[in-house]
């Protein structure tokens, strides 16, 4: 027996998803903050001290970040267990540094896991920043015929193991941020404002 909804029944879930939304002004406001500030109040690691251990998977990392970073825990959100993700896990935005500059900025609600997936798996749907680096340096060594495959093939044309080798000698900045409306604005703000070539905002 199907469950029978009326005009009211909408209205009244319309209204409620207007009122949980954060104002306007404070969220402008706090996402400026965010961007004034975000390298102090951002937990900075070496990628390669925690990643490059190819014996360790997720959670031993995940274990080792929060023992030398244990103010990083307390942003640990405490949600039911999912496949593969410790609920141990935060949400925020991470950015990859290069030379102390922001390379990449992605959000995430569980950030440890996604920075995981971008330094250890060879994924299209997963490894995006390897992807775009090695998209525009494809495109750049062959620019008479630029790659126009799928992407879900276009790693068997391209050198992923010095990618993911350079990614792993950035350091990463998890930046906890909870309010999902700030974290959305945060990550756009923040790539618009360091002019990050690697942040496409292109719609499928």
């Amino acid at each position: 027996m199907k469950l029978e909804y009326n005009k009211t029944d909408i209205r009244n879930v319309l209204s409620k998803s207007r009122t949980q939304r954060i104002d306007i002004n404070s969220l402008l406001e706090n996402v400026v903050h965010l961007n004034a500030h975000w390298r102090e109040k951002s937990f900075i690691i070496k990628a390669n001290s925690y990643f490059g251990n190819e014996a360790l998977t997720y959670k031993p990392i995940l274990r080792t970040i929060y023992k030398y970073h244990p103010d990083l825990k307390k942003h640990s959100i405490n949600r039911k267990q999912e496949a593969k993700i410790t609920k141990e896990d935060f949400k925020g935005a991470y950015i990859y540094l290069y030379e102390d500059k922001p390379i990449y900025v992605g959000i995430s609600r569980s950030c440890i896991y996604r920075t995981h997936q971008h330094l250890r798996t060879q994924s299209h749907f997963t490894s995006t920043l390897a992807y775009r680096i090695g998209k525009d340096i494809y495109n750049l060594k062959n620019i008479e015929s630029p790659y126009k495959g799928s992407r879900k093939d276009f790693f068997q044309h391209i050198d992923t193991q010095t990618i993911f080798e350079f990614l792993q000698n950035c350091e990463i900045a998890y930046l906890p941020i909870e309010n999902d409306d700030v974290l959305a604005s945060f990550e756009i703000h923040f790539a618009v404002a360091h002019k990050i070539a690697m942040n496409t905002f292109r719609t499928h």
